[in-house]
């Protein structure tokens, strides 16, 4: 669970996916430092929020929803897992046989330099929650 500080922080889905765990994950299953999970977190949290929409309409509605990109991510990333880097290298070793089976030729993923320094984590929220005009 992220701390109350961070709750109003704006992400997006690749950096939501990076702070979840999904680099770590792709570490653990290949031994290799990469950026992983880009743009997963929208989708899987969309679809989790569709479905919290239609459970609570089912229920009558007037609910308030309220989802996390991170928490979402990190909850599909450990769904199912028993943790630990021969989990994950498992996973990875047998995902990839299931496609080598397919004829589907998935390229591995690259490893991305940074060419700068990251900006301090929530130092843009302010300013992106006032371009929308969303308090907070």
């Amino acid at each position: 669970m992220v701390a109350r500080s961070q709750a109003c922080w704006v992400a997006f889905g690749d950096d939501a996916g990076v702070a979840a765990g999904l680099s770590q994950r792709l570490f653990e299953a290949t031994g290799e430092v990469m950026f992983c999970g880009d743009a997963i977190a929208d989708p899987l949290t969309g679809i989790h929020a569709a479905l919290a929409a239609w459970a609570g309409y089912l229920r009558g509605g007037g609910e308030l929803l309220s989802l996390s990109l991170r928490d979402v991510t990190a909850h599909c990333a450990e769904f199912g897992s028993a943790g630990g880097p021969d989990f994950y290298r498992e996973r990875y070793r047998a995902w990839n046989q299931v496609l080598g089976k397919s004829g589907v030729q998935a390229a591995a993923p690259r490893i991305r330099v940074a060419t700068a320094e990251a900006r301090p984590l929530g130092i843009d929220t302010q300013r992106v929650l006032t371009e929308f005009g969303i308090s907070c």
